[in-house]
């Protein structure tokens, strides 16, 4: 029996996972993983809707000791409900001066990104990534794949150009058969994903072994 879902979390179970191709492992102390900010823009506008339509944020700039202090008001509209969210409010810092005394010309962007990356975590956006599952190198394997695949989805005409290729091979006869579709597999790779080429390119091989023994199978018949 299948766990009754909660719907509570839909929308944070939705953006929790965290696509490793966005990610860096920053070696400061232990060491920990941050996102690239673009890509959280990129996915709450996925969810959401544009910046301004669908969700975004008001801030509030302090200057105090040699910081500015940066906080942030994100809200959004659900995107089931269409419901306005009450402000999610969270904080930015960054020093307005570098070791070496320079101006740091970024420190209210760097805040104000800190910010939104805070506020974005409130709702389950790279929740994975907080709750430290980053750490572990098979979940981050396995993320890797599952994002792969999910970009890699074929078209309906990936599919069809697919389900030809493969009966192709399948039913290829002889040897100089099977050799004569190779300048239509290669054609074919502009236009298939990674994993269609990757499988056709397995049928290829199996099929160009069976053929021998199949033929002498057949001339033993015969």
């Amino acid at each position: 029996m299948s766990k009754k879902k909660n719907p509570n979390t839909a929308l944070w179970d939705k953006v929790f996972p965290t696509d490793p191709a966005y990610t860096k492992f920053v070696k400061v102390g232990r060491g920990f993983t941050t996102i690239d900010a673009y890509y959280q823009v990129k996915t709450a506008t996925e969810v959401f809707g544009p910046v301004g339509l669908g969700w975004g944020w008001d801030t509030d700039e302090t200057y105090t000791d040699g910081v500015v202090i940066v906080k942030m008001h994100l809200w959004y509209k659900h995107p089931d409900t269409g419901e306005v969210s009450q402000p999610v409010v969270h904080f930015g810092c960054k020093a307005l001066t570098n070791k070496s005394g320079r101006v740091n010309e970024d420190a209210v962007k760097s805040a104000t990104t800190d910010a939104l990356t805070k506020a974005l975590s409130y709702i389950g956006f790279n929740g994975d990534v907080f709750l430290g599952l980053f750490d572990d190198n098979k979940y981050v394997e396995m993320q890797q794949q599952k994002f792969e695949e999910k970009a890699e989805a074929p078209s309906d005409d990936q599919a069809t150009l697919m389900g030809e290729l493969s009966m192709e091979i399948s039913t290829a006869f002889d040897v100089p058969g099977l050799q004569a579709l190779r300048p239509r597999l290669s054609e074919a790779k502009e236009k298939l994903t990674k994993g269609m080429v990757r499988e056709l390119s397995t049928l290829f091989i199996n099929r160009m072994e069976s053929l021998p023994k199949l033929g002498f199978q057949k001339e033993e018949a015969g």
